[in-house]
């Protein structure tokens, strides 16, 4: 798994468009704290009138000055290190020049690169300086490079990947076929947000077959997680179930919460009948029997909206990640005493130790 330091405490920046823009969506995608000094009223040359980028990007703060200069002088004295991106196919740029002349003055750390390629010696220079920086992310505008939001975007998120926590994406359902609550979701609520030096992100999902796969697939690519563990609810059983295989098939028992029932479609066309999960199912189904939790190893997830969300997300990753489905009863809370149940609290002790496993897994890999 990736380093479990937050190596950038901060990103810096002007606000302009083109690269400092990329540094700010990144910053907002990835949660890192934002910062930086802007000219007053918020001005940028695609905002140019008050309260220009602010009503946008509350995050800046104006400098008394509406020119450019004062506040490329702050970002620098303020910042910790400097990081210029400069595009290949970028024109002169004045404004950054002023930067990285403003850098030199100032003495502070400075790298500047061209592009995705660049990004082992990003991380090289970053290496030597303490963790927890202020980075002063800058470079060309818009107006001068028109790669220069798109190429500084992927630097950074590059960037950024490396040194974030490792991130587990769990999702769950919502309830349907008339049950107030589905125990998926239920633990889903129960789980913490991190685990030791491991992130946990939850997705609440729709019980709908197009919109579930749609929303885990953004969410795969905007979290980029070490694993993927998908919940849902299986009625009528009486164990977790620890799912082993994807079909290639939706067969709807009853409809979707869109309405929608499919009849012997498949997920997707041309696709493998079957794919296999990515996860040690016999190690957590030992570790959760260790704990004298019901657990069994399960061949058949079904042909209704699990299935087709694990089948899918095993299609589109395709085991870069490790990835699977776990099946859970029905809790007390549903009430359906006439049907096997378990306590949400045992369910969440073996998401839990598949969790942890997980973790241990990955670490020896």
């Amino acid at each position: 798994m990736t380093a479990n330091y937050k190596k950038i405490g901060k990103i810096r920046t002007g606000g302009q468009s083109g690269v400092d823009r990329a540094a700010m969506d990144v910053a907002r995608m990835y949660n890192i704290p934002l910062c930086g000094w802007c000219p007053k009223y918020g001005w940028a040359e695609d905002y140019p009138a008050p309260p220009g980028l602010l009503a946008d990007y509350p995050e800046l703060t104006e400098t008394p000055s509406e020119g450019t200069a004062q506040r490329t002088q702050w970002n620098m004295r303020d910042a910790d290190a400097i990081l210029t991106i400069i595009p290949e196919d970028s024109r002169p740029s004045t404004g950054t020049d002023v930067g990285l002349a403003e850098g030199e003055r100032q003495r502070k750390p400075m790298l500047t690169v061209s592009g995705v390629g660049d990004v082992p010696g990003i991380l090289r220079w970053l290496d030597e300086l303490p963790d927890g920086i202020e980075l002063c992310v800058g470079g060309p505008r818009a107006s001068e490079c028109v790669t220069a939001y798109d190429v500084a975007k992927q630097v950074l998120m590059e960037v950024v990947r490396h040194y974030s926590r490792p991130t587990i994406l769990i999702t769950a359902f919502e309830p349907f076929g008339g049950d107030r609550i589905n125990s998926s979701e239920v633990v889903l609520n129960m789980l913490p947000e991190s685990i030791d030096d491991i992130t946990i992100h939850k997705l609440h999902l729709p019980v709908e077959y197009k919109r579930a796969v749609d929303l885990i697939i953004a969410e795969y690519d905007k979290v980029s997680p070490a694993a993927v563990i998908m919940l849902g609810q299986a009625g009528g059983r009486g164990a977790i179930n620890i799912e082993t295989t994807g079909r290639n098939v939706m067969n709807a028992h009853i409809p979707d919460n869109a309405g929608f029932a499919p009849k012997d479609i498949p997920v997707m066309e041309d696709g493998p009948d079957t794919l296999s999960v990515t996860l040690p199912v016999s190690r957590f189904r030992e570790a959760i029997h260790a704990l004298g939790i019901p657990c069994e190893i399960s061949d058949n997830a079904g042909e209704y909206v699990c299935n087709t969300l694990l089948y899918s997300m095993l299609a589109y990753n395709k085991g870069k990640v490790p990835t699977g489905f776990i099946h859970v009863p029905s809790i007390r809370e549903q009430g359906h005493e006439d049907k096997p149940f378990m306590e949400s609290e045992d369910i969440y002790k073996g998401i839990i130790i598949i969790i942890k496993l997980l973790m241990k897994e990955e670490e020896h890999d």
